[in-house]
């Protein structure tokens, strides 16, 4: 029988093994693909203020330039999952991360909002190959005494890509243009899926399965019907659903409280630009308050 998990024998070379070349290669390698995945994923996050003025469109709509990708990637999840028992782990990863990064380039190229939206549909489409698969090539291939420290290094790719896709993507709106930075991120996501591509080895230890649409559907079905994952899925998607639509919305407050302030300023309108006004208000208000504090 084909084993499907990693060696808990350290010796085990067949498995990837912790200070070997290879695993600091595939490890730098996951590092990068989660970078490329959350970073577009979440890059137009900051724009959407800036959507609702080119595009003249409200806050609720501007807003499905992200809730489209998202909607599209949470759908897409299980059906790469099962793509990847079949095809294998390596080629639905490579796919997820070349697709998306030209879809991110060909974003900053479309003329109307409903086309927009529909590119980040299908960006979002594509962006779940990785996430979907991503831990299962780690568990099959890695070392059990190396599993934990290659699993942590891909979820920090995951964090700093949705840190510096919301950043990034916001000081060059700032200095260029939203477009621009879109085909930015495209091209400099092409070229870190071209280093995954090569850094990372074919699967040793995967075998494929051949299971029918009925068999699919019954997994599926038997992780939904059970109560206390369905508990576990009720509160992931409430607490990532409040999460990612504080910082949507926001954008639009800021912009409201700067554009109160400062009516005459053009630069308001950029995300980088309403972030350190409200800074500097912010720090006004403080020595205000800590004024007031000392008289009394």
């Amino acid at each position: 029988m084909d084993r499907v998990l990693p060696s808990q024998s350290p010796g085990d070379h067949a498995y990837i093994a912790r200070g070997t070349p290879v695993y600091r290669r595939v490890s730098i390698a996951f590092l990068a693909a989660g970078l490329v995945i959350f970073a577009n994923l979440y890059a137009v996050q900051p724009l959407i203020p800036t959507f609702s003025l080119a595009f003249a469109r409200s806050p609720a709509t501007a807003s499905l330039a992200l809730s489209a990708s998202t909607f599209t990637l949470a759908l897409s999840l299980p059906v790469f999952a099962s793509l990847s028992d079949r095809f294998g782990r390596k080629p639905i990863m490579i796919f997820s991360l070349f697709s998306s990064s030209a879809l991110q380039f060909a974003i900053g190229l479309v003329p109307t909002f409903w086309e927009l939206v529909a590119a980040r549909a299908l960006e979002g489409f594509t962006l779940a190959g990785l996430p979907a698969v991503a831990m299962t090539y780690l568990s099959e291939e890695m070392d059990a005494s190396s599993l934990g420290a290659a699993m942590g290094l891909y979820i920090s790719g995951n964090t700093l890509g949705g840190l510096l896709g919301r950043v990034l993507i916001s000081l060059v709106a700032d200095r260029a243009s939203w477009r621009i930075g879109m085909m930015a991120f495209g091209a400099v996501s092409l070229a870190l899926s071209g280093y995954v591509a090569w850094a990372l080895p074919a699967s040793r230890h995967f075998a494929p399965r051949r299971d029918g649409a009925r068999e699919i559907l019954s997994r599926f079905a038997r992780a939904v019907m059970r109560p206390e994952l369905d508990a576990l899925y009720l509160v992931g998607g409430l607490l990532m659903g409040g999460f990612v639509s504080l910082y949507t919305y926001m954008g639009f407050r800021l912009a409201r409280l700067i554009t109160s302030q400062r009516p005459s300023s053009d630069s308001c309108s950029s995300p980088i630009s309403r972030a350190r006004s409200v800074h500097r208000s912010w720090a006004a208000w403080r020595i205000e308050s800590d004024a007031i504090a000392c008289c009394r």
